[in-house]
Formats: C-alpha cells, structure tokens, sequence
C-alpha cells in the first residue's frame, strides 16, 4: 500500500500547506521539494498503522512516556551512544543542548554560518554571540584551521554542524577544544546515517542534536527531535531542563523548558531508523552516479566529504559558475533542482558588516544547487539531468543572466 501523507489532512490543514508553498514560490520562485518523504514508508504503513493504533489505545501519560522511552533507547543503541533524550524538534534540541553548556549573555560559540538559521537563531535566543569559521569550500563544513583565532575568553562552546548528511572534521576540532577546556556539542541535524572512522554523527562532542523535520533521513510529519551523550552527568541535567518531574512541581517550582517527542511521531521515526541503512545506501549509490556522469561538465563539481567520513547524503550539492543558467534550464525542464538556503549568502553579507569575513561561505552560497536523491529519483532521471547541466554550462553567461532577468 502507498502511503499518502496529504491523505490524512483535514481541510484546513491542506489549506495551511497550500498557503505555504504559495508563500515559498512567491519568495524563492519555487515551489519547496518535499524530497522523497512519502517513498521512504513505501511498505512501512501496516507498521506506522500499527504504532499509531498503539499510541491511540494508551491510557496513561506514564504509558506515553515508556512509549517514546523506548524510541530513545532504540535510536541510542543505532548510534551506540549511552543516552538519548527526546525533544519536540531539532531546534528545541539544540536549545537544550546549549543552555546546559552554559550558553547565554556574555558568552560566544563559536560556528559555522552555512547552516539553516535556526541554528543561530538558538544562540541568539539564548543572549549569546555567534563567532563565525569559514567553511572548507571542498567540503562546504567547517573548516578546523580557522577555530584557533575565533576562540576569545568569552567561547563557551564550539558548534560544528554536520550540513548535506557529512561530517565535520571532528578529529581536530576535538583537539582544539581540548586544548582549550571547551565543550562541543554537535549539530547533526542533518548528520543521521553519517559517520567517522566508524563512529556515528553526533557522537564525538559532549553532546549532539538531530532534528526528524520531515526532510530529514529519519523523520516525521510531526516534527521531532533527539539529544544524545555518553555522559550520564551530561544526561541528568539534560533530563532535568527537558521534562517537568510533576512530583517535584507539586513541592517546589522546577526551573525548566519542556519540550517533548510526541508519540505519535515515534511510528514514523521507528520505520526510518529501521530503513535508513537501505536509503543511505540507495543516496551513496546515487551520488556516484552523479560524480561519473558530472565527469568533464565545465566549471561543475560536488561537494566531497573529509577524510575518514561515510556521508549519508541527505543532499548531493552540486557547485557550478553557471549555477544560474542550471537553475533556469531545469526550471524550464520541469526538472527537480532547488537551492538549499538561497537566501543565506545574503545573511552572510550582513555579518560580514559586523567583521566576519567568509569568503568560501558567501561562494558556496552563491554557486551551489542540490541534486535531487531518493526512491523517485532513476538514472534515466540523473542522465537526463545531468544533459541539461552540461548544456547549460556551456552557455555564455552574460546571455542567460540577462534572460533569467528579463
């Protein structure tokens, strides 16, 4: 049976959706990729029926609670990591994750501002400042030789964030902190599937952050996320700051943010986690049909992986020159190519007024398109995808800047 994730919308809610991508067409020129959500529980929906159905007949909060539990345990033992703390959203994890590391008025983190905003909205939120590293314009990830001279007395934390389903240098940013007693929590909202020598995304730092938004390789409709460590002190004080103890309340105000994983994301998340083996391996292969058909395409390349690192390929950006004339031919061949954040070098610009200087970050945004992954995607689609780059890359650029504009 294929599962239709609008057939389950009220009225209203298809309304929301409508409105939404109206908005985001009107902004972006686009209507937003809902990337292969629907194809990845293709087989999964007698299970996601029967989780649902589950939840549905609980009849306590404390039954809710080991429901959700469970999941955390699960997604634990996936990551081999000790502890995993369920969260209503990556955001709300990554809020959590900071504010215990002692983010907040007057301190730093240092980061990288290729990233998806909320992840400096949360810094911001909490009073603190973001200091920007320039990212390695192979990788499109931080970039470990610029943490040294962003560090200042204030920095409580260093955040890598773990873009495109890659992995951040973890080996030298780990020695960095460790030089200078500092914490790192890692942003692997996007890093589930990935690893390091082995070693899963999200488990190097003091803590790590996932988001189930559902773009992401493991996902919900609902919206989720998850904080992991292997510091079982770490784990209490993230549990303390994430779950109001209703006895404790009862007695004396427990000064928290409670910000839960609804059961009802937790079908879903189970379905994914137990296929993203399988779709991992799916994008590897698809991503390498893409290098060898991209091979001798003018000015075109993708962005690679460090050393050591097994991405899961949540996108496969592609870096062109010409990204103009690709973005037009394939709009015009009705063909699935988007910017990730086509708005961010503009964000970047603004901090470049207060002193940062990011030149790869400014380039990787201004040049950089996302080739479309997943089920739906065949390689009579790359093929024909990829003729439709080459040509457009040998296009002069002056001529299709001025019919992108007219």
């Amino acid at each position: 049976m294929h599962l239709s994730t609008q057939a389950t919308l009220t009225g209203a809610e298809l309304a929301a959706v409508a409105l939404m991508r109206a908005l985001t067409q009107l902004m972006f020129g686009r209507p937003p990729a809902f990337h292969d959500f629907p194809q990845r529980h293709e087989g999964a929906s007698a299970a996601i029926g029967a989780g649902f159905r589950h939840v549905l007949g609980l009849r306590s909060l404390n039954q809710l609670q080991t429901y959700v539990t469970d999941f955390e345990q699960s997604f634990a033992r996936h990551l081999g990591v000790a502890h995993a703390i369920g969260q209503a959203s990556g955001t709300s994890a990554l809020h959590l994750a900071l504010r215990q590391a002692g983010v907040g008025p007057g301190t730093e983190v240092v980061t990288v501002a290729n990233t998806w905003v909320t992840t400096l909205t949360v810094i911001h939120e909490l009073g603190a400042k973001c200091c920007f590293v320039d990212i390695d314009p192979a990788t499109g990830l931080m970039d470990a030789s610029g943490l040294q001279q962003a560090i200042t007395p204030r920095t409580a934390v260093i955040l890598p964030v773990h873009m495109y389903g890659s992995m951040a240098p973890m080996r030298e940013i780990l020695r960095i902190a460790r030089d200078h007693g500092l914490r790192v929590v890692e942003d692997a909202c996007q890093g589930i599937g990935a690893s390091l020598e082995g070693r899963a995304a999200g488990t190097w730092g003091d803590v790590g952050c996932f988001s189930f938004h559902a773009t992401k390789l493991v996902g919900a409709p609902c919206d989720g996320g998850m904080v992991v460590t292997d510091r079982a002190d770490v784990a209490q004080a993230l549990r303390h700051d994430a779950v109001v103890d209703w006895a404790l309340a009862l007695v004396t105000p427990q000064p928290c943010v409670p910000s839960r994983l609804s059961p009802l994301a937790v079908p879903f998340l189970a379905a994914n986690l137990s296929a993203l083996t399988r779709n991992v391996s799916l994008r590897r292969d698809q991503v390498s049909v893409y290098q060898h058909l991209l091979q001798g395409v003018p000015g075109a390349r993708l962005l690679i992986s460090p050393e050591g690192v097994s991405p899961a390929h949540r996108n496969c950006i592609l870096v062109s020159p010409h990204k103009a004339a690709i973005l037009a031919a394939c709009r015009a061949d009705g063909l699935p190519v988007e910017e990730i954040y086509p708005g961010s070098h503009m964000l970047v610009e603004r901090m470049q007024a207060d002193g940062a200087v990011l030149p790869c970050t400014v380039a990787l945004a201004r040049d950089h398109l996302a080739l479309p992954l997943g089920r739906q995607v065949g390689k009579r689609l790359q093929a024909r995808l990829v003729n439709v780059i080459q040509r457009a890359s040998r296009v002069p650029q002056v001529a299709v800047s001025a019919g992108v504009q007219a």
